[in-house]
């Protein structure tokens, strides 16, 4: 499939992360942004403060940790890569 193929020119996701993101995320069409995709992953960092408390965060109803911890996996294999454009981003954050 093209999608996974595209998904596995990322660095750090093989062919099993890329179907499994896939067989996760489905058609890329049904989120109208990146950030809800990111907030569907339970990436998007979120702040959950009332009264000037912060009250820590939880889970977005509607993550899928599934696809979170995929991608938890491949963002530690791209860390190990000798990948350079991971390690220029790294090294530039």
């Amino acid at each position: 499939m093209r999608e996974i193929e595209l998904l596995m020119s990322v660095p750090g996701v093989g062919f099993l992360s890329a179907a499994a993101i896939f067989a996760e995320i489905g058609s890329i069409h049904r989120f109208s942004s990146p950030s809800k995709l990111a907030s569907y992953a339970d990436l998007a960092p979120r702040l959950n403060q009332s009264g000037g408390r912060n009250k820590g965060s939880k889970t977005v109803r509607r993550s899928n940790k599934w696809l979170r911890d995929a991608m938890f996996n491949v963002a530690r294999a791209a860390i190990c890569s000798n990948d350079s454009f991971v390690r220029e981003f790294l090294s530039s954050s």
